[in-house]
């Protein structure tokens, strides 16, 4: 994984305090996020997360 992965320099933070604090999941609404193929935390939407 690799934060260059997140097209938004903006977002690049959030996804490294994810990973620092070793999260499961990553919830949110943010296209950046969710079509970036970070796998690992896994990240989705709220409804996602509810439906698994």
């Amino acid at each position: 994984m690799t934060e260059t992965q997140i097209r938004d320099v903006d977002d690049r933070p959030i996804l490294r305090a994810a990973i620092e604090a070793k999260t499961d999941v990553l919830l949110t609404g943010d296209k950046d996020f969710l079509e970036s193929g970070v796998k690992n935390p896994a990240i989705m939407t709220p409804a996602e997360f509810l439906n698994t």
